[in-house]
């Protein structure tokens, strides 16, 4: 099957697109952008602007489709208003069977692992690392540099400054703290009690170690 793409949709000369996916009414494709396979993108998503930085030359002289790769995987869903940026130094990445809910935003140089989960204006700075199955609530705020270890959850509104350790929950504003471990994401998993329970531990000890 070919890619949909719908007639009000904009798609820049060199972006590159797999196979099966569907670009929305109103999507913008630009940059060095590279999609994946059987991606969603409803109205008004916007991937490969460039980075907003103020070290960034934006003129209308700047050739906005020949500036840095951005690559995006496979089976991601990305809602109304999503914004995705080019890097500005290394790379921008997004993993694949990702979803990313409305008005969320990715900055420059982030990487997305697989299977993350974004959250309606969840904010993301420039150069975080969300690895996989990450999970952030509503409106969450990530501040440059941040990363989330693997099954983590950012409760809705916190914020973060720091690096988080995996398999936990964090909440509050300005600066999160850890509430345990994110029991619903890693009962998914398969995880049993035991493990659970031993996960807990080890976070706890951590934690009070920092």
């Amino acid at each position: 099957m070919s890619n949909v793409i719908h007639p009000t949709a904009i798609v820049g000369p060199n972006v590159k697109l797999g196979k099966n996916n569907y670009i929305g009414p109103y999507c913008v494709l630009s940059g060095k952008t590279i999609l994946g396979d059987d991606n969603v993108l409803m109205s008004h998503v916007s991937v490969g602007a460039p980075a907003q930085h103020r070290k960034f030359e934006q003129t209308a002289k700047t050739n906005f489709d020949e500036i840095g790769d951005l690559v995006i995987g496979s089976r991601n869903v990305f809602r109304e208003f999503v914004t995705i940026h080019q890097p500005y130094i290394s790379k921008t990445r997004v993993g694949s069977d990702c979803f990313v809910m409305a008005y969320a935003h990715i900055s420059h140089d982030t990487i997305i692992e697989d299977h993350v989960t974004i959250s309606n204006s969840a904010q993301i700075g420039g150069h975080c690392v969300l690895m996989s199955y990450v999970t952030l609530g509503l409106s969450a705020v990530l501040h440059q540099f941040s990363v989330i270890g693997s099954y983590s959850m950012l409760g809705m509104g916190a914020v973060t400054k720091r690096h988080l350790i995996p398999f936990s929950k964090f909440v509050g504003s300005p600066s999160c703290k850890r509430v345990g471990i994110n029991t619903v994401g890693l009962e998914r998993a398969g995880c049993t009690p035991e493990e659970l329970h031993a996960v807990d531990e080890w976070g706890e000890s951590l934690t009070t170690s920092l």
